[in-house]
């Protein structure tokens, strides 16, 4: 059999059931997730005070209770039965309940702005105390207190992986008297979800939905969806519904995605004529191949795409070894992030079609000391070499990209000595239907779905973070620790 790249769906063990049926044509997915035998250490439901009690009593609360504390000042307690935070933004104390180290709101956001239109069908003094707000997309990326966050993919499968997994998560996380069933043992974390749903044309209210931070394929936001006898699920709002929102306290895991305005942009430091860039060299001990590296700002980058082998997921371009000492290797999203856990324990079984609990910062298949980038460490080096505004591309390696008319273009490009080869873009499911020439894409350790993960795709006009199925191959440049 030719060495051809692999595309096989890469779940392992407990996976292959979920994954069979997880994913439908909308891009909508139930979650897959290992089961995590770490429990929580917070109190029981009985023992902690409503949502609706908190909201009312928020002044009372604030000058009694011990463990009351500023969204941006002290760490939550999680001993006390009572535990709440006040809003300083407008006074509002939230019942807050730690779970398998994540911090989460126990009840939905009831923030408003006289600004802004937070909320759908309801205003601020008539809101529901059970739902409050429905948020619109952009609203929602806003809406939480300084030190807390808007959910991301990651966040809400750390949570349900705590608590045993997809299939049960909708029984253990919802409130006990809110949902049309009421029976057996429920929010047993004091997580309180409510059948909320959502608002717009044909919602309705039979499942707890929370907008996420992340974007799916075509620009809506995700939303995290949770039923009480059905696993959770992973869904593109493509309707552009308002949702309510839960936010969960920023920690060590947590990475702001910079603004422009944040990444101060860097003098060319290469023309034609003279190379002034900070090179250096990597030796991969796993097969002794040496790589050029680049310094780019804070950032130390292969300046050549990875060219090792992988048992699953890996291969060359038109099953061409010529192809891969040239360009490097293509990589399913679960090779690169080494779901076998060939070289680390950071991303075990990270399949092309599920998703799982993770490092913050992925080895991968990067060799020791390097890591694979994630979607802030590549947004960063691309606002700091200009590529937005680059014309073509300040990242492409000279004499080796095509034009529209397949001739090679003349101009130089390499200012910051990345020296990008255009290697094509993969398409699943062999190497051997994709030109090389004018495109390439790099993966990044950032996933939004079961399906999908970021990465860096650039074509004739210049590089820019997109997104795409897992099972795409796409190359590997690793970023230093």
């Amino acid at each position: 059999m030719n060495r051809q790249m692999s595309f096989k769906k890469c779940v392992t063990g407990a996976f292959v059931a979920l994954a069979m049926a997880a994913c439908s044509d909308d891009g909508s997915s139930s979650l897959e997730y290992p089961v995590d035998e770490s429990s929580s250490s917070i109190e029981s439901s009985s023992e902690i005070v409503s949502s609706s009690s908190i909201a009312e009593s928020s002044s009372s609360i604030a000058e009694s209770s011990s463990s009351v504390e500023s969204s941006s000042s002290q760490e939550p307690e999680s001993s006390s039965s009572v535990q709440v935070f006040i809003d300083e933004r407008d006074g509002q104390a939230y019942r807050y309940v730690v779970i398998g180290g994540q911090t989460w709101m126990a009840q939905n956001l009831n923030y408003t702005d006289t600004a802004t239109k937070y909320s759908y069908n309801y205003t601020p003094d008539i809101a529901d105390t059970d739902v409050w707000r429905y948020y619109w997309d952009r609203d929602a990326k806003v809406s939480c207190p300084a030190g807390w966050h808007l959910p991301r993919f990651m966040d809400f499968s750390k949570l349900v992986t705590t608590v045993g997994g997809p299939d049960s998560a909708g029984k253990l996380l919802r409130s006990v008297d809110a949902w049309y069933d009421r029976q057996g043992d429920t929010d047993i974390y004091g997580f309180a979800a409510t059948p909320t749903g959502m608002r717009c044309s044909g919602g309705s209210n039979t499942k707890a939905i929370y907008m996420s931070a992340d974007y799916a394929q075509y620009g809506s936001l995700y939303s995290f969806n949770l039923e009480a006898e059905k696993p959770v699920e992973w869904k593109d709002n493509s309707g552009g519904c308002y949702m309510a929102v839960r936010c969960v306290k920023d920690d060590d895991f947590y990475k702001v995605i910079p603004d422009s305005a944040d990444v101060a942009q860097l003098e060319p430091c290469k023309t034609q004529e003279e190379d002034n860039c900070e090179y250096g060299t990597l030796k991969d001990s796993r097969d002794n191949r040496e790589y050029k590296t680049v310094v780019i700002g804070d950032q130390t980058w292969m300046a050549e795409n990875l060219r090792l082998d992988y048992p699953e997921g890996a291969g060359c371009m038109k099953d061409d070894k010529d192809t891969c000492a040239k360009y490097g290797y293509g990589y399913t999203w679960a090779a690169a992030m080494d779901y076998l856990g060939k070289f680390s324990d950071d991303a075990v079984g990270c399949g092309n079609d599920s998703y799982c609990t993770r490092a913050r910062d992925v080895r991968g298949i990067c060799p020791e000391g390097w890591h694979l980038p994630d979607l802030a460490e590549f947004q960063t080096m691309l606002y700091a070499v200009n590529e937005r505004h680059s014309g073509n591309s300040n990242l492409k390696a000279s004499n080796l990209w095509q034009n529209d008319s397949r001739t090679v273009e003349s101009a130089f490009r390499d200012k910051y000595g990345f020296s990008l080869m255009p290697g094509g873009m993969v398409l699943p499911p062999v190497f051997n239907n994709q030109q090389t020439g004018s495109s390439t894409c790099l993966w990044t350790s950032y996933d939004v779905s079961p399906r999908f993960a970021y990465y860096l795709l650039a074509n004739r006009d210049y590089a820019s973070m997109s997104k795409n199925e897992k099972l795409f191959g796409c190359y590997v440049r690793c970023i230093k620790d």
